[in-house]
Order: C-alpha cells, then structure tokens, then sequence
C-alpha cells in the first residue's frame, strides 16, 4: 500500500515573534478584546477591554466579561476570581460612560449589553478623539 500524495500539506507556523504579536493583536480585535479606549475616558486597561468587547458583540457573558477582565495577566491568584466582580466592573464602567450619555444594559439570564444608539455614541466619540489627537 502507497502513501497518499494528494493530500495538502500543512504550512509550518511562523517562529518570528513579531509575526506572531502581530496574529495575537489581530485575534483579540476580531474577539473583541481590544479597541483604543481614549484616554479622557480615564478607563484602565481591563475595563477597555470589557468594553471593547460590549462594542463588538451582541451580548457579553459573564464568562466573557471574566476573559476580557483577566486576560493577558499572570494568574497571581489561588482559585478563580469571584463572577461578581464583573458587577463591579460593569458598576464602575457605567460610573465612567454615564457623563458621555453611553449606558451598559443587563439582559438578566444573558449578560450585559450596548444597544445601536449607544454604540454609535461610543464609536462617535472615540473617532472625534482619534481626529483631535490627529489634529
């Protein structure tokens, strides 16, 4: 019995780490795990990224709202963090949004949400931030 030769065969994946940061950056964008949050939102860099994902999804779990949180940060701790803790993200980031009219909604039994009006609001004001940071 032959080998078969027609079958494709399977690029070696890149070993350049700059390729690699590059496919990483690009992975969380398209998960939602990164949008450049201005500074004048005054929010840290987890909260930007429970945000960013409020931006780019539907609805974002609490599952998801803990990967947005954590990722990307040693795992210092000795169990997993408490779900509640995303109430006090979402608390915080409410706190934040609500001075530029951007509300966080609770679908109860889902996860937490923005609706059209608010996202483009958000996408509004960082796009008039990155102009004036141009500027």
């Amino acid at each position: 019995m032959q080998p078969q030769t027609d079958l494709p065969t399977i690029p070696s994946p890149p070993t350049d780490p700059d390729v690699l940061l590059d496919r990483i950056d690009q992975l969380e964008r398209e998960l939602g795990l990164k949008v450049e949050i201005p500074p004048e939102f005054c929010i840290p860099r987890n909260m930007g990224a429970l945000l960013a994902m409020l931006l780019k999804r539907e609805v974002v779990t609490r599952d998801g709202a803990l990967l947005a949180i954590y990722s990307g940060m040693p795992n210092t701790w000795d169990k997993e963090p408490d779900p509640k803790i995303i109430d006090v993200f979402i608390c915080k980031l409410r706190t934040r949004l609500k001075k530029y009219g951007i509300k966080v909604s609770c679908k109860w039994g889902l996860g937490y949400f923005m609706d059209g009006e608010n996202k483009r609001k958000l996408r509004e004001l960082i796009a008039q931030s990155r102009a004036e940071a141009g500027a």
